[in-house]
């Protein structure tokens, strides 16, 4: 019978497993899906963020989780997210899509990392 050490072994055995075939997959994968999701108001390309987070980020959001963004269809979610982005100062530096990509990217990134952090601190 497995313990549940062994089972907690394996499945992160899979994880990294999982993590290191999407990242290799992303970096590969050359289609340019998001195109319309980047198309910004005054056809401009964004400044470059003054938070190190956002421009970190920015491509993993663009390879892995910005063609998921226009799936989000609430307009009211939307215009919440234009009106913050507008009142603080960020909206020439990301768009709803991209903002909504990191949300994605994080949401998923930071219980995994700490998951990982909790396996190998034990």
């Amino acid at each position: 019978m497995l313990s549940f050490h062994s089972i907690l072994l394996i499945s992160g055995l899979v994880l990294i497993g999982l993590s290191v075939y999407l990242f290799l997959n992303a970096l590969m994968n050359n289609k340019n899906v998001d195109f319309e999701a980047l198309a910004w108001a005054s056809e401009d390309e964004p400044n470059k963020s003054k938070s190190s987070l956002i421009n970190f980020s920015r491509p993993l959001v663009h390879q892995l989780t910005l063609q998921h963004a226009p799936r989000v269809k609430s307009v009211k979610y939307r215009a919440n997210i234009q009106k913050q982005l507008l009142t603080s100062g960020l909206s020439k530096e990301i768009n709803v899509d991209e903002f909504i990509g990191l949300q994605i990217l994080w949401g998923v990134m930071f219980p995994l990392l700490l998951v990982i952090l909790n396996l190998f601190l034990l």
